[in-house]
Order: structure tokens, then C-alpha cells, then sequence
């Protein structure tokens, strides 16, 4: 008996001193290539620099001239209550030679963000290295002196021009999906603008009827996503070619790298091959599996997506499964970095439902100013001033409007209808809200009488 047993562990011991290394040989072999040739984009012609809006952004930005309030440097100016015109005359003042350059970047043929260092976030070559919040906070600036003055149409065209700015830097050759959120970005606080010179300007049927026209033509088109999606992979690119060549910097500062070289248990993989627990041609199918499913979400309504979960690893048996698996680090960072791409889907429907709310509430703003009261239904507006009830961004359905409450809202990533709740404004993805009159004080009275 003493015997078998011996026998049968000498027989375990040799099938795993055997099988073991094996196994790990045979898993360790990759892909033999990447077909990823559709995420690549075609380069950009460009005749010079001075065709390049980017050129003239770097000048805005070394013009920029900007008041030291360090408590508030990048608070951007306001009609209301807390108007203050002399800071805003004091900023346009200073910021002629910036004003002129930015002029010229909107103009520009082309528009083409240089490529950058993806370990050097800060370093001058960084695509978005330039004040883009205060470039806008400058024409923001002007608008509001204009509106002031009661020049609606030119405060109107000025705050356009900030949304065509971030219009511009997301349709920009080499924008990834953090140059589309600052296009996003810009391109909302545009909007508020015009939002705010509608409350607070003499506004007519004509005027609100012309720019929310104008407007539809700065709805961000699905293909615009998806191209972003593709640069996004080239850059992800970069990121797996580190961790299969790491440099002898560390990779501090960013995140998904950072993560694939100091996950937890690194004592365990580094007993096994990096060969075993890394496969580069494999890691990138994954994310280009990946990536063209986000580019196919990019053309549906939130309503039809996969709500974002968060990636935890379990303890116990099921952590050290994952450890053990096959090309375990490419899994694990697109498993880590998985959720908060698809978060770019709600900030996309999020993008659409502001400009489409705010192209109602121009059309309210100048409907109640000629007549004294608002409409009971955002019906009764068309076709006299708009084409059609402009669309929820998040289920696709007319935007919810309740005129007792002076609201227009959106039911929201969540697709739950909440009635415009009170305190929620437009930055609420569950809820976005937008209030008429003075939006700072409907949003916590519910509602604008």
C-alpha cells in the first residue's frame, strides 16, 4: 500500500514537474499579428503651420493675459447678480493681441493636435497644453459686455464662437477621447452662455429661432465619436507597448499603466513568465475588440447601452484564477479601464441632450419675453420657431418641459423621469435640468417664475 502510495506520488510529482512548465510553454505563446488596420486614421495634409489652427491657439495662448486671483482664476464671468463689468472690461482690454489669434484658430483651414509624450503629461508637446478654459473665458468676457449693452445678436454670435471652439477640438485630426471631453467641455460652457444672454438680453422670435438653427449644425455626429475611439486605441497602443517594453522611467503618471506594472500579488506573478502572463498581440485584440464596440455604441441612444460596472477583484480562489490566467495583464487593465470608457457614452448623450435643451430654452426665453407667459408644451412652439421638439439626448425621446416649473430636463443616464428635480442642473447625468430665468436661483427655488 505504502508502495502504490509512493508510486502514485512520485507519478504527481513528475506529471507536475512535467506538465506545469509545459502548460506554461504552450500558454505563453501569442498571436501571430494584430489586425487592427480599420482603427488606424490616415494622416492629415496640412500646406503650413498658418493652415493649422493649433499654430494659433499656441499664440492665444502665449498672449493671454490673465488677472492674478488665485482663488479664482478660472471663474468665468456672469450676468446677474454678481456682474461685474469692470473685470470684464479689464480682461477683453488686455486680451486684444488673444482675442486676434483665437479669431484666426476659429478660421483656420485645419485643425491638427501635434502628437505627445504620453509619459509626460505636462510637457509642452501635450496636445492641450494651452489655457483652453481661460481662451474661452475671454470671449465668454466679451459676450456678456455685449449683452450688457444690450446687443443681443453680436453677445449671441460671441458666445457661439465658443461652442464652435469646442466644436473644432472635437473634430480635431488626433483627438482621443480626452481631447473629445475638452471639446465637450468648451462646447457646453458655449452653450450656457447663450443660455444666460437669453435670460438676462432683450431677446426676440426671430433672433432665438435663427441660432437654434444655428445650433443643430453643432451636434457631434457618430462618426465624429468613432474616430475618436480609433485615436483612443492608438494611444492605448502606445500604453501596452510599454508594459511589454517598459522604459526606464516609471510609468507614475498614468494610470492604466500604472496599474498593469504594480497590481497586487506581483510577488506571485513574478515567479511566472512574462511571456505567460503578458501576450501583446493578444492584449491589443482585446482592445480592439473593444474599441469597435464602442465605436458601434457611439451610434445608438444610451437607452440601448450596457450600464458601466466597476471591475473588483475577489479575494480568495477567484483573485489568484485571475492572476493565474493566460495573458492576465492585458485582461485585468481592460477589465480596469473598461467602465470608465464606457462612462464617454453617457458624457456623449449627456453632449447632445445640452444642445438640444438649449436650443429650446432660446426659443422660450424670447417666446415668454413677447408674450408674457410660457408655453404649456414645447409643441405649441413648433413649427413657428422650431423645426421640431428637440430630442433627449439619453432615450431619444422629446425633451421633458414643464412650464409651471419653468424646466426643461432630460430623464437622464439613469432613464428614470424625475419631474426636473429640484437642485439638479445641467451637469446632473441622472437628471439634466435647465432652468429658465436666472438658472442659478431656479435650480434652488425649483423653478422661475
Amino acid at each position: 500500500m505504502l508502495r502504490r502510495l509512493l508510486r502514485l506520488g512520485l507519478a504527481i510529482a513528475i506529471a507536475l514537474i512535467v506538465g506545469v512548465p509545459g502548460c506554461v510553454v504552450w500558454h505563453s505563446r501569442d498571436l501571430p499579428e494584430v489586425f487592427d488596420g480599420d482603427l488606424t486614421i490616415p494622416p492629415l495634409a496640412i500646406e503650413d503651420e498658418e493652415s493649422n489652427a493649433y499654430t494659433h491657439l499656441e499664440r492665444a495662448a502665449a498672449a493671454l493675459v490673465w488677472p492674478e486671483d488665485p482663488e479664482g482664476s478660472l471663474d468665468p464671468p456672469h450676468l446677474g447678480d454678481n456682474w461685474e463689468p469692470q473685470r470684464a472690461e479689464q480682461l477683453v482690454a488686455s486680451n486684444e493681441a488673444t482675442l486676434t489669434h483665437l479669431s484666426r484658430a476659429l478660421e483656420a483651414p485645419s485643425f491638427q493636435l501635434p502628437q505627445y509624450d504620453i509619459l509626460d503629461l505636462h510637457s509642452s508637446s501635450f496636445p492641450l497644453g494651452f489655457p483652453s478654459v481661460k481662451l474661452t473665458n475671454v470671449l465668454a468676457a466679451r459676450a456678456f459686455l455685449r449683452a450688457d449693452r444690450g446687443e443681443t445678436r453680436a453677445a449671441l454670435e460671441e458666445a457661439l464662437r465658443v461652442v464652435h471652439f469646442g466644436h473644432r477640438l472635437e473634430q480635431a485630426h488626433r483627438s482621443d477621447l480626452f481631447c473629445m471631453m475638452m471639446g465637450v467641455h468648451r462646447k457646453a460652457s458655449g452653450l450656457r452662455i447663450m443660455r444666460e444672454i437669453a435670460a438676462h438680453a432683450p431677446i426676440d422670435a426671430p433672433l432665438a429661432r435663427e441660432f437654434a438653427s444655428r445650433l443643430d449644425g453643432y451636434r457631434t455626429e457618430p462618426e465624429t465619436w468613432s474616430r475618436a475611439w480609433a485615436w483612443e486605441y492608438q494611444t492605448n497602443k502606445k500604453i501596452f507597448e510599454l508594459v511589454r517594453d517598459p522604459p526606464t522611467r516609471q510609468l507614475e503618471s498614468y494610470e492604466v499603466a500604472y496599474l498593469a506594472e504594480k497590481k497586487s500579488d506581483s510577488w506571485l506573478t513574478s515567479l511566472i513568465p512574462k511571456a505567460y502572463v503578458y501576450h501583446h498581440n493578444r492584449s491589443l485584440t482585446l482592445e480592439a475588440a473593444f474599441t469597435r464596440s464602442m465605436q458601434r455604441d457611439s451610434f445608438k441612444p444610451c437607452a440601448e447601452l450596457e450600464p458601466p460596472t466597476e471591475f473588483v477583484p475577489e479575494d480568495g480562489f477567484e483573485r489568484l484564477r485571475v492572476i493565474l490566467f493566460p495573458s492576465s495583464v492585458g485582461k485585468i487593465v481592460l477589465a480596469i479601464s473598461t467602465p470608465s470608457f464606457r462612462h464617454f457614452q453617457l458624457r456623449r448623450c449627456g453632449s447632445e441632450t445640452v444642445l438640444a435643451a438649449t436650443r429650446a430654452v432660446l426659443v422660450l426665453e424670447a417666446y415668454r419675453r413677447e408674450r408674457g407667459e410660457l408655453p404649456k408644451s414645447l409643441e405649441e412652439l413648433v413649427p413657428e420657431l422650431l423645426l421640431e421638439v428637440p430630442r433627449d439626448g439619453f432615450d431619444g425621446a422629446p425633451l421633458r418641459y414643464l412650464a409651471e416649473r419653468a424646466v426643461v430636463y432630460s430623464v437622464g443616464a439613469d432613464l428614470i423621469d424625475e419631474g426636473g428635480r429640484v437642485g439638479a442642473d445641467e451637469r446632473d447625468l441622472d437628471e439634466p435640468a435647465f432652468w429658465l430665468g436666472d438658472p442659478s436661483r431656479a435650480a434652488d427655488e425649483g423653478g422661475a417664475g
